[in-house]
């Protein structure tokens, strides 16, 4: 951090890092973590940049893995407090609640605002899932997804939402077009079985 006092403004930048970890660490009830948080003030304002976060988020089908996200804070125009999340998708998601891989499409977005009920948190999700054995030794995307939501709160009512955990399938297939199908990994794993 540094300070600069001049004779017409006063002018400091605080900066520090592993603010809050990704255990401690509650975003409308998912598990997030604060790396990095700096800000500025000129002349007993924020500077123009406002309030930069850097940290992880974690969606709640894992225990293990977070995605990436970036947030700037700034001040309104005597409205309050305006935040901007930006969450980086990721190649593959380790998935511990049901043994598999999630691969995330960059359409994916995950979307945080706060308003009269508090902080909703709300992942709309596209991609494949897929699934490693050792033994046998496969491996094989087994389904892929498009708009699936994981949310804190169902948001299909926004008059009277539920919180807790709200899950929405979306639109789920078999396999994936850039990858070997469900039925051509389970003709591999029957010859697999039948020459054992």
């Amino acid at each position: 951090s540094s300070w600069y006092n001049q004779p017409t403004a006063q002018i400091f930048h605080v900066a520090a890092d592993n603010v809050i970890d990704l255990k401690t660490g509650n975003l409308g009830g998912w598990e997030f973590s604060v790396d990095h948080f700096e800000f500025g003030v000129v002349q007993n304002n924020l500077d123009s940049k406002g309030v930069a976060m850097k940290g992880q988020i974690r969606l709640p089908v894992s225990q293990t893995d977070a995605l990436a996200y970036t947030c700037n804070l700034n001040a309104g125009d005597g409205t309050g407090l305006h935040y901007q999340f930006v969450v980086a998708p990721k190649d593959e998601y380790k998935m511990e609640v049901w043994a598999a891989t999630l691969a995330l499409d960059h359409t994916s977005n995950i979307v945080i605002r706060d308003d009269k009920q508090g902080m909703a948190v709300e992942a709309r999700l596209n991609g494949d899932i897929s699934i490693t054995t050792k033994d046998p030794a496969l491996s094989f995307t087994a389904l892929s997804f498009q708009n699936m939501v994981l949310g804190n709160r169902d948001s299909t009512d926004p008059k009277n939402p539920k919180t807790g955990l709200y899950f929405s399938a979306g639109n789920w297939g078999l396999g994936s077009a850039s990858a070997p199908s469900l039925a051509s990994a389970w003709r591999k794993m029957s010859m697999v079985s039948t020459a054992l």
